[in-house]
């Protein structure tokens, strides 16, 4: 057994014996931190995504009307992901792509000790906002009737509103001297309305002339007896 007999070499010889036992252990220590940082939250994907049973990277086209709400992945024992719950960010090996979108996309994996290749993918949905309508832009969408505004037929047509409506019937023709004022007409029939005015033979009140025959040849006024 080695005899120290100076306490000043003794305790150099500690140190030194202290030093090496931290740089051995050291980066051994520093390693199992590291490898404790980048373990996954969970072991399988949850259930209720659009399962991909292949291999290698992929992406999925969401049904028509919804959006990407998440995306995982499984590789070697562990699941990564992002949204739906937040299976963690791949610790640095997978990229997750398409959140909010109408399509997802997910690759990497393979390029280190921790990320091993995928195994499967999982593709999660849900319904996306819908938008208001656009009166006009030729698409029938939300609570309207036809779109763009115009004529349909000879009966309906799509309003600014774009609602069908019924086109309203044509006022008829004023026939003048039907006995019946109609549009367009200030009298009818034809004839002396008093001394001063007459009905004429398009039905327009005017100044009786003096001296003038009325239409219809009578001087009785209309109405009179």
């Amino acid at each position: 057994m080695l005899k120290i007999k100076s306490p000043f070499v003794g305790a150099v010889l500690l140190l030194l014996v202290g030093l090496a036992l931290v740089l051995t252990a050291g980066p051994a220590l520093a390693k199992k931190k590291k490898k404790a940082r980048r373990a996954p939250v969970v072991e399988h994907c949850a259930e209720g995504g659009i399962k991909i049973d292949r291999p290698g990277p992929r992406s999925f086209e969401c049904f028509e009307g919804e959006v990407v709400s998440g995306i995982c992945v499984k590789a070697g024992t562990d699941a990564w992901g992002v949204g739906d719950g937040d299976r963690g960010d791949g610790a640095g090996c997978y990229t997750f792509s398409g959140l909010g979108t109408s399509t997802g996309s997910v690759s990497g994996g393979g390029t280190g000790p921790d990320c091993k290749d995928i195994s499967y993918s999982a593709f999660y949905c849900e319904p996306g906002e819908t938008p208001e309508p656009v009166c006009g832009d030729g698409i029938v969408e939300g609570d309207e009737q036809c779109d763009p505004p115009g004529r349909i037929d000879e009966h309906l047509v799509c309003n600014e509103a774009c609602r069908v409506v019924e086109i309203p019937d044509p006022e008829p023709e004023p026939v003048c001297g039907n006995g019946v004022v109609e549009a367009g007409e200030s009298c009818d029939p034809p004839g002396v309305i008093d001394e001063t005015f007459v009905c004429s033979e398009t039905c327009q009140i005017s100044e009786r002339p003096r001296g003038e025959e009325p239409p219809g040849g009578g001087e009785e006024p209309i109405g009179g007896n």
